[in-house]
C-alpha cells in the first residue's frame, strides 16, 4: 500500500473531458461576442478610408489643374462607387471637353472600399445630380459636399471648399479661437 506523498501507477495526469469542453465553450462564447464588434470596426474603418481617399483625390485634382494650367474634373460614377480624373482637352474647340490624361496612373479608375458608396453630392447646400467636380487652372472650384455611407447606414462627408485657403483659414481660425479661450482662463 502506498504511503502518503507517493504516486501510484493508477494516477493520471491531464485534463478531464469536462474541463476541455468548458474551455472550448468559453472560447466559442468569447468569439461570438467579439466577432460582431470586430466586423463593425472593420466596416467603420472602410468608411473612414473612403472619406480619406476621396479627399486626397480632390487635392490631387486641384494640383494637376494648377500644374498643367488646364481644367481638371473628377468624374464620379455613383452607381459603381468609382471615380477618376480627366483633363481639359487643350486642342478641342469646345473648352468643356475633357479627356483622359494618357497616363496609366492618372487614368486609373479608383474604387471606394467594399461596402462604401456615394449617397449624394451637394453643390453648396443643394443636392445635385452632377457626376463631376471641375477645377479651373488656378485650382478653384465650386463648393461641394460628397456624402458617403456604409452598409450599416453610417455616413461621412467630404467637404470640398472653393479653394485650399478655405481649409487653412478655417483651421487657423479654430486654432486662434482655442488659444484665445486658453489665455482668458
Amino acid at each position: 500500500m502506498p504511503t502518503t506523498g507517493e504516486k501510484t501507477s493508477d494516477s493520471r495526469q491531464g485534463f478531464t473531458l469536462i474541463e476541455l469542453l468548458l474551455v472550448v465553450a468559453l472560447i466559442a462564447l468569447l468569439t461570438g461576442i467579439m466577432f460582431p464588434r470586430l466586423s463593425r470596426t472593420v466596416r467603420s474603418r472602410a468608411l473612414s478610408e473612403g472619406i480619406q481617399e476621396i479627399g486626397e483625390f480632390v487635392r490631387f485634382a486641384r494640383v494637376e489643374a494648377v500644374r498643367r494650367r488646364l481644367r481638371t474634373q473628377i468624374v464620379i460614377d455613383k452607381s459603381h462607387t468609382e471615380f477618376w480624373l480627366e483633363i481639359q482637352d487643350a486642342e478641342a474647340a469646345y473648352q468643356e471637353q475633357f479627356v483622359e490624361f494618357g497616363d496609366a496612373f492618372l487614368d486609373e479608375h479608383r474604387r471606394l472600399p467594399a461596402g462604401v458608396r456615394i449617397e449624394r453630392i451637394y453643390k453648396g447646400d443643394q443636392p445635385t445630380a452632377l457626376d463631376s467636380i471641375v477645377f479651373t487652372p488656378d485650382g478653384v472650384g465650386e463648393p461641394y459636399t460628397i456624402v458617403l455611407t456604409d452598409q450599416d447606414g453610417r455616413r461621412g462627408e467630404v467637404n470640398i471648399p472653393e479653394w485650399y485657403e478655405d481649409d487653412a483659414a478655417s483651421a487657423r481660425t479654430a486654432a486662434a479661437g482655442e488659444a484665445t479661450d486658453e489665455e482668458s482662463d
